[in-house]
């Protein structure tokens, strides 16, 4: 099987959580300012009713475009990144002489399946690395300090964003609006780091799968 270049998929990945980094600090940004406007209502500190809805108002605006613009975001990389694993997957089994324990298909749909996508995810990042690494020992290949970072980060972004939601939607109260704020701002903290250690991930596989390509593939019409 002839492998497959993920240069040109490698780069858009690239361009996407960089600014999905930007976009979470502008996120963290704005639940600073949400949190001030729900410090200032617990406070009662505006002078009337209408003051205090054209704050609220325009913070419910701000809060709205920049949650769908995370959105808009998250499933653009969810579907590049999505393919980038298939592919990746698909050049590790044609590397090595016996496949691996993930086919392409199962190494992006255990993500979606609840409990299993817990660990199964790292299993197969784990083996495509180790293909990639050492293709004729691949069962025994150690693995960079930053695959085990990258899982990390994303597990604490998932228990955090999930919480953040939950607390959200119980939230009937000024104290209660804040606590959930709170919540939020550290899951968007969280998405910083988990999209510069992924990214460290990605292009150090891309490398590695690269470095094995033929000379006459690279570059080829068949990129990804």
């Amino acid at each position: 099987m002839e492998l497959r270049d993920l240069t040109r998929s490698t780069r858009w990945i690239r361009r996407l959580l960089l600014a999905n980094i930007a976009l979470s600090a502008v996120a963290w940004l704005s639940g600073m300012v949400e949190y001030g406007l729900l410090t200032d209502l617990d406070n009662q500190v505006f002078a009337s009713h209408a003051q205090a809805l054209d704050a609220a108002t325009a913070n419910a605006m701000r809060q709205g475009t920049v949650g769908l613009l995370q959105i808009g975001l998250f499933i653009a990389l969810i579907v590049m990144i999505g393919r980038w694993i298939y592919f990746a997957n698909r050049n590790a089994n044609a590397l090595t002489a016996e496949n691996l324990r993930y086919s392409p298909a199962w190494a992006v749909g255990c993500y979606f399946v609840p409990i299993v996508n817990l660990w199964k995810p790292y299993q197969a990042m784990k083996e495509i690395w180790q293909a990639s690494a050492v293709p004729d020992a691949w069962q025994t290949a150690r693995v960079p300090a930053v695959l085990h970072w990258w899982w990390l980060f994303w597990l604490l972004a998932c228990v955090l964003g999930n919480a953040a939601y939950q607390l959200g939607q119980r939230a009937e109260t000024l104290p209660a609006l804040m606590q959930a704020n709170l919540m939020m701002q550290v899951s968007d903290l969280m998405d910083i780091p988990l999209c510069i250690a992924g990214l460290i991930l990605i292009q150090r596989i891309a490398g590695l799968q690269q470095a094995r390509m033929p000379a006459r593939t690279r570059g080829a019409p068949g990129i990804v």
